[in-house]
């Protein structure tokens, strides 16, 4: 495999605000970053509640991926993401009210998923279409309290959650997804469990919910801080399961390389060049750019089982993380950056680099619109009431949050809010559920708030209740960063 170590000219790209308005962008990751400063300068205790004790909120010019073995994970590092990006993704969602468009989408997804009869004196979309802003913003927060003091008997008739014992596996055979590739024990691979391997108490095994029929195979990021570009995959797999009954299986790798190079290059070289990326940030960036969504096949995803913490290259001044192609990888050419493309001709001048793999291959979809829910500022209690709306609706959900010790203690999947305990990094997941409290197993303790929502990770399928983790209401009220909607073409 080849190993790119020589790059003629680096320049880290920055775009002006203005160039950025111009262009469809939402808010830049600097607008971002002040606006989650400033909250924190006003509410000091959600610090401690979002962000790593230890993060350097004056300097972050050199802040790394968080590396944490956690406890089912056994020796294994998790790489989870950098303080800034968290900044970003929680900053920008403290800037919702000014965004129009993503206000109307909104609104017009959650009226739609409604039921008819909790609709009573709440504006159609056609109405609020031509409101002013301000009007806007109150239509949707006027709906949002609606779900939430409604919200039991809303997932009562919505049936968010039927008890009954799981006979079939609902997750297709993983040989069946279309675009699945295997290039050798290094490369990422499809797994799911047998019905006997999931947890006795577990949520997968004991209830039903909408999307548990839409679901494709697990997949294992392996020592790679790539939690975002799975997350992404995960609802769009999701989505097109939905409207087709077809299992895909899509490259993290591609979305992670464009995500990276596209999304954090306007923050600065070294965050391009570290794990970790700011999940609204780089959804926008393929909403506005259009690049196609490739199979696995067109780029198989490397686990980089071997890989080393980043560290700068003395010969090329670059940082890189060490033996990233090393471990029985025989997919495309490989470098130690976090992209592994061999080059990126469009940023570097890197002398004979091929371009990424996938770029020659056929795309399969786009990110069509990107809707995001907001935290913070009193907000999160609604938001999280719309996203049951959502999973109920089998729309699936992209949440960004930080992830506490509490991960390290998972007993069968289950996740519930502890006191002092202490943030770790930033996490992304596909959420595809939620289960009520009156709807849980016996033998299962019920959430301190509302119920659990379900999330697959990309962990692979010894972590969790074989990959999926069950998590406490009130757990996702206080760490919860960002959730983001999306469709696709």
């Amino acid at each position: 495999m080849r190993h790119i170590r020589t790059i003629a000219v680096v320049l880290a790209l920055t775009l002006p605000v203005s160039t950025l308005a111009q262009s469809g962008e939402s808010f830049t990751p600097q607008q971002g970053i002040q606006a989650a400063l400033a909250y924190f300068a006003r509410n000091p205790a959600r610090q401690s509640q979002l962000l790593p004790a230890d993060a350097n909120l004056q300097n972050m010019a050199f802040e790394r991926s968080i590396d944490a073995s956690l406890g089912d994970q056994g020796s294994r590092t998790i790489y989870l993401n950098t303080p800034r990006n968290i900044l970003v993704d929680f900053g920008r969602s403290l800037l919702w009210k000014t965004d129009r468009a993503n206000i109307l989408r909104l609104y017009t997804t959650l009226y739609r998923k409604l039921p008819k009869r909790f609709r009573t004196d709440l504006l159609t979309p056609r109405q609020v279409t031509a409101k002013p802003l301000p009007k806007l913003r109150g239509a949707l927060l006027n709906i949002s309290k609606r779900i939430l003091s409604d919200l039991r008997p809303i997932m009562r008739t919505m049936q968010t959650a039927i008890p009954g014992l799981m006979a079939v596996n609902p997750i297709a055979s993983c040989f069946d997804e279309v675009g699945r590739v295997f290039d050798g024990i290094g490369a990422e691979d499809s797994e799911r469990c047998e019905v006997s391997e999931y947890s006795p108490l577990g949520l997968f095994l004991n209830t039903s919910f909408p999307l548990k029929d839409n679901l494709t195979c697990i997949r294992d990021q392996g020592s790679r801080g790539t939690c975002v570009a799975h997350g992404i995959v995960a609802a769009i797999e999701s989505i097109e399961d939905v409207r087709s009954n077809i299992p895909e299986n899509l490259g993290e790798q591609f979305v992670y390389y464009f995500g990276e190079t596209r999304g954090d290059a306007s923050l600065d070289l070294y965050e391009m060049q570290n794990y970790g990326m700011a999940t609204d940030r780089a959804l926008d960036k393929f909403v506005r750019l259009r690049p196609g969504i490739f199979y696995e096949s067109g780029w198989a995803y490397n686990r980089s089982l071997l890989m080393e913490p980043i560290a700068r290259n003395n010969a090329t001044g670059l940082f890189e993380h060490a033996r990233s192609c090393e471990y029985e990888y025989y997919g495309a050419a490989c470098s130690d950056f976090t992209w592994q493309t061999a080059g990126t001709p469009e940023l570097f001048a890197v002398p004979n680099a091929a371009p990424a793999p996938a770029q020659s291959g056929t795309p399969v979809h786009q990110i069509a619109t990107n809707s995001y829910l907001a935290a913070g500022s009193g907000l999160t209690d609604y938001s999280l009431g719309n996203m049951i709306v959502l999973l109920s609706s089998d729309i699936p959900v992209i949440v960004s949050m930080a992830i506490t010790d509490s991960f390290s203690r998972s007993s069968g999947g289950y996740i519930r809010i502890q006191p002092n305990d202490p943030v770790r990094g930033g996490h992304t997941m596909e959420f595809i559920g939620f289960i009520p409290n009156g709807a849980l197993p016996a033998g299962v303790g019920r959430a301190s708030r509302e119920g659990f929502f379900i999330a697959k990770n990309s962990w692979g399928t010894s972590s969790g209740d074989c990959g999926f983790y069950y998590i406490d209401y009130a757990y996702v009220r206080e760490h919860m960063y960002y959730a983001n909607m999306i469709t696709i073409d």
